[in-house]
This record gives C-alpha cells, sequence and structure tokens, in this order.
C-alpha cells in the first residue's frame, strides 16, 4: 500500500429504493429521502464509512427506469453534500425476479474496485437479494432509515 492510498474501510451499500421514499404517480425523477436517511449516512461518511448506492433496476427495455435512477442518485449526491456527507459511487444490478445473483456480482464488484472483502460490506435495503456473508440491514416496508446507534 501506498501512503496515499485510501484505507479500505468499512462499505456501507445503501439500496437506493431503502433511502428514497417511494414515488407515489410522479413522472419526474423525485429525491425525497427518508427520514434521517441524509443525516445518518452523512454522520456514517465522517465516521470513515465508504458510502455507495445500490441502484437496481428492473427488466425495462427502453433505458428511461435507469436514467431516471441515476437522476435521483445525482440529486442525492447533491442533497448529501449539503449535509456534510459524500457518495463514492453507484453499482447498478439489473434484477430479473428474485436474483440473488446479479446483486452479489455487484458487491463482488464494488469490494474489488474499494479493495475490500465482502466481510467489510454492510448492505442497507429492503429486498432479501444479498448474498450470503454479507452484513444485512433489511429495512421493513414504510420504516424510517437505521439511525447511526443502529449500525
Amino acid at each position: 500500500m501506498t501512503a496515499h492510498a485510501k484505507p479500505p474501510g468499512r462499505l456501507l451499500i445503501v439500496d437506493l429504493d431503502a433511502v428514497l421514499l417511494p414515488d407515489v404517480g410522479d413522472p419526474q425523477p423525485s429525491c425525497r429521502p427518508r427520514a434521517q436517511a441524509v443525516e445518518t449516512l452523512a454522520r456514517l461518511h465522517q465516521a470513515g464509512a465508504r458510502v455507495f448506492l445500490l441502484v437496481t433496476t428492473g427488466d425495462e427495455g427502453d433505458g428511461l427506469a435507469l436514467d431516471r435512477r441515476l437522476t435521483q442518485c445525482d440529486r442525492l449526491q447533491q442533497i448529501m453534500r449539503e449535509a456534510g456527507g459524500r457518495l463514492e459511487g453507484a453499482v447498478v444490478a439489473a434484477l430479473e425476479p428474485a436474483s440473488v445473483t446479479a446483486v452479489a456480482e455487484a458487491l463482488a464488484d464494488v469490494a474489488r474496485r474499494a479493495q475490500a472483502r465482502l466481510a467489510d460490506i454492510c448492505v442497507v435495503s429492503m429486498t432479501e437479494h444479498v448474498p450470503a456473508g454479507v452484513a444485512h440491514y433489511r429495512l421493513a416496508d414504510g420504516a424510517d432509515f437505521p439511525t447511526l446507534a443502529e449500525f
């Protein structure tokens, strides 16, 4: 490891759906974070966690859904900066129904790029599509984002 390399640290990979409130028939990409999500993520970043977004897409073939999701990521990055935090990036997993494989491959890719082990990853999501061996905080439907103390 060179003197200027950033130590790996804990990776927090947050499913975009766990951070944002669901859209209710809104045709424009909205970015309304769940209660305490931005504050918690900003504090975790300040405490040394490396925060990434997991963006899952369904089988929409036109690319508009992915574009909408990436627009939400950009806006969330701005909101995080305003709160004193930072998103290190986003990883996209194309989900077919009940596909743990796509998420596992995406997490392995993030770990490799971040020079970390899968055991260093904690995933916050609303889905069960998280491979074994990765710490997982499953957010219940309608629940607030976990507080800093819950990590």
